[in-house]
């Protein structure tokens, strides 16, 4: 709703392709190069290492050295903080952290195409009331290899994941109901259980074959 918002995520999405939050790698990637760099140095394989533990310490840390930070609040106040202030956090930091910050600092040309949704809403309301099936792909959420996080190829077309929630077609199949599932849950009603255990079995042994068979010892 906010005026202009629109244009600017429309813009994004054909400047900057792929996922909407993708920039939030930066930093995360930032870090991890940071850890690898101090990593190669505790092995020595980047000059002799640290000289002392306290260095190696330091050098591992992600977040500036909080006694520092409460020096620099306790004599800054309300001003705003110098360039030498700022140094001597940055100096505070471990490589990993300088990394993050440098990702953080890559990512924020970025920040205004992450805002909102690249969905109108026209768009959310068909999807979330479930006249509009959204697609399901292939190897999705899958972090290593070359496939995209998002997934390969679409396999299925089905309704969004809320509508699925809502219908609770596994506790009707199972139970028969979600009010029967919750009177027989072990935690909720734990001496019911221990009287009858095999209730589910019990439920389901005329029932359906390929009912998967729960043993207990």
């Amino acid at each position: 709703m906010l005026p202009g918002g629109r244009a600017v995520t429309d813009a994004s999405e054909n400047i900057v392709p792929g996922p909407q939050y993708g920039p939030l790698a930066l930093p995360a990637a930032g870090a991890i190069a940071g850890g690898l760099y101090h990593y190669a140095k505790v092995l020595g394989i980047r000059g002799k290492g640290f000289a002392t533990e306290d260095l190696r310490k330091a050098s591992s840390r992600i977040l500036p050295d909080m006694e520092v930070v409460g020096k620099w609040a306790a004599s800054t106040g309300k001003k705003i903080a110098s360039v030498e202030d700022s140094r001597q956090i940055w100096k505070a930091m471990g490589v990993p952290g300088k990394g993050a910050l440098l990702g953080l600092a890559a990512m924020l040309p970025f920040v205004p195409g992450m805002l909102g949704s690249r969905k109108t809403g026209g768009e959310l309301r068909d999807i979330y009331s479930g006249e509009q099936p959204v697609p399901i792909r292939a190897g999705r959420w899958w972090e290593m290899g070359s496939t995209p996080f998002e997934g390969a190829r679409i396999k299925e077309w089905r309704p969004h994941w809320s509508i699925l929630h809502k219908t609770h077609a596994e506790d009707v199949s199972l139970y028969g109901s979600e009010g029967e599932k919750w009177k027989h849950n072990p935690l909720i009603h734990p001496l019911r259980w221990l009287k009858d255990p095999y209730y589910l079995e019990k439920l389901h042994y005329q029932g359906t074959p390929s009912f998967p068979i729960i043993c207990r010892f």
